[in-house]
């Protein structure tokens, strides 16, 4: 959410969480341009930013960006999946990034 306020100048941000049943999705949707590859994870261990989507990755079981399925149907959508019995593995893992 913070990356989309940041980072998009969107106007409208959108916050859906979804209740699984081996677990729970977070998608945060904003009317920025369609999907596109996400900046690379580069942190300086000196930065006071840029640990949001590492964190995300590292504690995800799956996450990923594409194409707004929304209500205003334009702009992108970044997602992760917490699932009971895969939680945090310390992996990182690539995004997978959706064709628009």
């Amino acid at each position: 959410m913070t990356n989309a306020v940041t980072h998009t100048g969107s106007p409208t941000i959108d916050l859906e969480t979804v209740v699984l049943h081996d677990g729970v999705r977070v998608v945060v949707y904003d009317d920025h341009a369609a999907a596109e590859p996400l900046a690379a994870l580069d942190v300086s261990r000196d930065s006071e930013h840029g640990r949001g989507l590492l964190l995300v990755q590292a504690l995800a079981d799956d996450w990923g960006v594409g194409p707004a399925a929304h209500p205003r149907g334009k702009g992108k959508n970044v997602w992760f999946e917490i699932r009971r019995d895969g939680g945090g593995t310390g992996i990182y893992r690539t995004p997978t990034i959706l064709d628009t």
